[in-house]
């Protein structure tokens, strides 16, 4: 018997929250937009967001458009944080480089997303468990689901599937 349960204790926990929304500024000066400064910039503003969590961007990396980036300009970049790939999408907002910075994807660490999960699963399995959802950190935008593994005291598996909400805060899960 399988229900779909709300996962929105698990996933205030487990998931790592990525600026849903920041603004800052770097200078256009006069030869144009200063990507590298604006990549510092951006980096730091991620990184800032995490720094509680230890977690820190590795390489970022932008799509920039081929023409002038001006007022209004939007692109994507990509911040590789542990191997997760978490797009940004970012909004040039005046002539002084101000810059607004959104995600498309939330940031979940598999191993506290498991740890979060083993007491509803064992309230709704009876007994003890253990639920494996791996060991990395996954880039995951609203809609996706992943697989984890519960394991029994008797050492039956079980699959449970999770799915992301949009801003994580509706997630849900079901034992199959």
């Amino acid at each position: 018997m399988s229900h779909l349960r709300p996962a929105a204790a698990i996933a205030a926990l487990a998931v790592l929250p990525l600026l849903a929304a920041c603004s800052a500024s770097v200078s256009v000066g006069d030869n144009g937009f200063d990507r590298s400064a604006f990549e510092e910039r951006a980096v730091s503003e991620i990184d800032d967001d995490y720094a509680k969590t230890g977690r820190t961007v590795s390489t970022y990396e932008c799509d920039y458009p081929e023409s002038e980036i001006t007022t209004g300009t939007a692109f994507t970049c990509v911040a590789d944080i542990d191997g997760a790939k978490v797009r940004t999408q970012i909004t040039i907002t005046d002539d002084d480089g101000g810059f607004k910075l959104t995600t498309d994807d939330l940031l979940y660490d598999m191993p506290t997303v498991a740890k979060q999960l083993a007491q509803p699963v064992a309230d709704q399995l009876g007994g003890n468990v253990t639920v494996n959802c791996g060991e990395d950190v996954k880039a995951l935008t609203a809609g996706s689901t992943f697989q984890c593994t519960v394991v029994n005291d008797g050492g039956a598996t079980r699959p449970l599937t999770y799915s992301v909400s949009a801003g994580g805060t509706n997630d849900r899960w079901e034992v199959n």
